[in-house]
């Protein structure tokens, strides 16, 4: 009964968000504009894919792009969900979610629902790329939902990591300044793992960039690389290796979970000053005035 209140609680804002637009119908415009500019990009990929001059790519030089984009997105998310708290949570969810009878657990995987959609709508700009992936790698628009879904469950899985790892060191900057540090070596490893095969390529270096954006070190960042292996994999036809890359982020996002579920911490005490705090900062802007300054150091359990 507890869980299906959550059910309803959940498919009650979806109706509510969808009978908004109804009741406003100015709203429809964003829409209609939007759907506008995704038909203007793919007249534009179908006329640049019938040029004389077209020369398709090699689709290794995608595929490494998409890698670095997704190591980006997921490193500075987690950079700033370490270092700031990290939360799912509004106001009303700490009102009335927390002070329920209801499993923290379940409200925990409410929150994860609700932040799926957020993730999607931040990966929309992928969709207006069209034209240039279909002209220069032959990407169908199958392809790009490929990439926008790739992108959206990596900025998901790095709100997540940053949530799950914040629980456990909000409570000591020590610990902080260590999970910064490990990111920071992973990322210059990275970088000289790249800046070596460049060396080794000086006459190519677009292939250089390639073959490392594509290599094992890359590919094993923490859910980033995994999920760039996946679309990597599906865009080259190579399914079963693509699975082995979802199935290992799966893996690693259900024990984030199970692990944050069983922990002597309470997650949402940590998330509780988070929220507050970015409450403020929210007010604050919408009142045109300075949030005021709030402890670094929230000691909770």
């Amino acid at each position: 009964m507890k869980v299906n209140a959550l059910g309803y609680l959940l498919k009650t804002k979806i109706k509510n968000q969808i009978l908004s637009y109804l009741k406003k119908p100015a709203r429809l415009i964003y829409i209609v504009i939007f759907i506008a500019f995704i038909v203007m990009t793919l007249v534009g990929g179908k006329s640049g894919a019938e040029e004389a001059d077209r020369v398709i790519r090699d689709i290794s030089e995608l595929t490494a792009g998409i890698n670095a984009l997704l190591i980006l997105i997921f490193s500075t998310t987690f950079y700033t969900g370490i270092n700031n708290g990290g939360t799912f949570f509004k106001m009303a969810d700490v009102n009335f979610l927390f002070p329920s009878p209801l499993n923290k657990r379940n409200i925990l995987f409410y929150a994860l629902i609700q932040q799926i959609g957020t993730s999607m709508l931040i990966g929309l700009f992928i969709l207006f790329q069209y034209t240039m992936l279909h002209v220069s790698y032959n990407l169908s628009y199958l392809g790009l939902l490929l990439i926008f879904a790739a992108y959206s469950l990596t900025v998901f899985l790095s709100q997540t990591s940053a949530m799950f790892l914040y629980t456990f060191v909000s409570d000591n900057d020590k610990k902080k300044s260590i999970a910064k540090a490990v990111l920071f070596v992973v990322i210059f490893a990275l970088l000289a793992y790249i800046g070596l095969h460049i060396l080794q390529n000086k006459n190519d270096i677009v292939k250089g960039l390639a073959e490392a954006g594509n290599g094992l070190p890359v590919l094993m960042f923490p859910f980033a690389g995994w999920m760039g292996g996946f679309a990597g994999n599906i865009l080259k036809g190579s399914y079963l290796q693509a699975g082995l890359w979802l199935l290992l982020s799966a893996t690693g996002f259900t024990a984030m979970l199970i692990a944050m579920s069983k922990s002597k911490r309470e997650y949402y005490e940590d998330v509780l000053a988070t929220t507050e705090t970015m409450q403020s900062v929210i007010s604050a802007a919408k009142d045109g005035v300075t949030p005021e300054a709030a402890p670094r150091v929230i000691k909770v359990g």
